[in-house]
């Protein structure tokens, strides 16, 4: 099975974290982290992957819309972007990696998110909250003080609002 590689995005995502990961490099060089959480190298080799390698792929299979991962990464990345990962290790071992590098990814993501436009609505697609019982939908509180229920879209998604209103029409707050 052959895959469409949009190279221009393979490039500028990996340019775009490498980078990041360079500025966190200096940043960790002048401001160290504590003891036990600096990375580890598995038998005191270094890794085949750069961080900004693995943060690449991770970051590649979630544009992919590809449902496993391991798939993704031993049809996909083993195969057809070898040429793009030439130092690509086995999927266990990159598993491993993967681990050692969820600081950096928390950091991208909350730097990614730093960045982005804020406006005053935001969208969660996600599946629904089951209850116990449908009598008990109201007292359901999860998003409670983030969100409100419109009965007039109560066969679509949840907006998330800041005022607490589903839309102007909307009497329900």
């Amino acid at each position: 099975m052959y895959f469409i590689i949009n190279t221009a995005k393979v490039v500028e995502v990996f340019c775009e974290i490498d980078d990041f990961c360079l500025q966190l490099k200096e940043h960790f060089t002048t401001h160290p982290l504590p003891e036990g959480l600096e990375p580890r190298h598995l038998a005191g080799r270094k890794p085949g992957l750069s961080d900004s390698e693995v943060l690449t792929i991770l970051t590649l299979y979630h544009l992919s819309g590809f449902k496993c991962f391991q798939y993704y990464y031993e049809r996909l990345v083993l195969g057809e972007m070898r040429s793009y990962f030439p130092r690509a290790v086995s999927y266990t071992h990159f598993l491993e990696l993967a681990k050692q590098t969820l600081l950096h990814a928390f950091l991208l993501a909350h730097y990614r998110a730093g960045r982005s436009q804020r406006g005053g609505r935001y969208y969660i697609d996600s599946k629904k909250l089951p209850v116990c019982n449908n009598r008990r939908i109201h007292s359901h509180s999860v998003f409670g003080d983030v969100a409100s229920w419109c009965a007039s879209w109560s066969h679509r998604p949840m907006w998330l609002t800041t005022t607490r209103r589903c839309s102007p029409s909307c009497s329900r707050a």
